[in-house]
């Protein structure tokens, strides 16, 4: 049996953005079933990749970046190294204008975004996450059972505006790196009574990492709705040797990243948090 922060459906975050059930709610809802049951995924979404990567798309960066907001401009650059974004991907995919801290001794958040869940195993190495009324084993998302050394398991929301690159949260030794095919569900937590689910049938890769204090992580990166893909770096490789706040890779679009992790988060469900910073200040 394992402990679970307040997971009930009136409690996971809707993007700041309290959701009546209105016309636009159920237009979303109609969207979301026919996104999971009638649209071909993978053909939509490697469709919108190209198209994203195209000058014509940039058009939509400034009225999202109005509509949406939370987004300055002066604290990234384009992926391109250009002056300005060459494409909607460009931006989606940007970088920091100023580099992270690299190698700090904490725990770090490994992006940015929203704590959707955070789970306790009490040391099960194979604990069961409610989704859809059917009890899953957890370690199926990492392909892997939890170690002991890391009892909790995070879940982080990227928003569409959210920086879209992940930094490692430890410093540590990758012991393997594992890819796993799937859906390209939605990870937008507004769907979904349980955030996990996206995490247990979406296209992830995971790592694997021991860190420097001895504790074995396990970090999914999760694909969604229009990913084109996630990349890894080119010297993000099992046996490499990671800095906490390193840059590990991108989305091209759609994003959730589940971790394991040795201390709980000083954040609840709901808070957003920020790459690099420290997932609990007092440990």
């Amino acid at each position: 049996m394992i402990r679970t922060r307040d997971l009930r459906p009136e409690t996971i975050p809707r993007q700041g953005i309290r959701i009546n059930r209105g016309p636009i709610f159920y237009f979303l809802k109609i969207y979301w079933i026919a996104w999971k049951w009638i649209v071909p995924q993978k053909l939509v979404s490697r469709l919108m990749s190209k198209y994203l990567e195209t000058a014509g798309s940039r058009r939509f960066i400034m009225p999202l970046c109005r509509l949406l907001g939370g987004v300055e401009l002066k604290q990234f650059k384009p992926a391109s190294e250009r002056q300005w974004y060459k494409s909607f991907q460009d931006f989606y995919t940007r970088k920091r204008a100023t580099d992270l801290p690299i190698g700090t001794s904490k725990i770090a958040w490994p992006c940015d975004g929203l704590l959707a869940a955070v789970i306790e195993t009490e040391g099960e190495s194979s604990p069961s996450i409610l989704v859809k009324g059917h009890l899953l084993k957890a370690n199926a998302i990492f392909g892997a059972e939890i170690d002991a050394t890391t009892p909790w398991i995070v879940n982080i929301y990227l928003g569409v505006m959210d920086y879209h690159r992940v930094h490692s949260p430890v410093n540590g030794i990758v012991i393997k790196i594992d890819r796993f095919h799937g859906r390209l569900e939605t990870v937008n937590p507004i769907f979904y009574r349980e955030p996990f689910q996206p995490s247990f049938v979406n296209e992830r890769v995971v790592l694997t990492i021991r860190t420097d204090d001895g504790a074995l992580m396990h970090m999914a990166i999760v694909g969604a709705a229009f990913a084109g893909s996630i990349i890894l770096n080119d010297l993000v490789l099992p046996g490499a040797r990671l800095k906490s706040n390193q840059e590990i890779g991108y989305f091209k679009l759609g994003s959730q990243v589940c971790m394991t992790t040795p201390t709980p988060p000083d954040k609840i469900i709901g808070d957003t948090v920020a790459v690099g910073s420290a997932l609990n200040g007092s440990s």
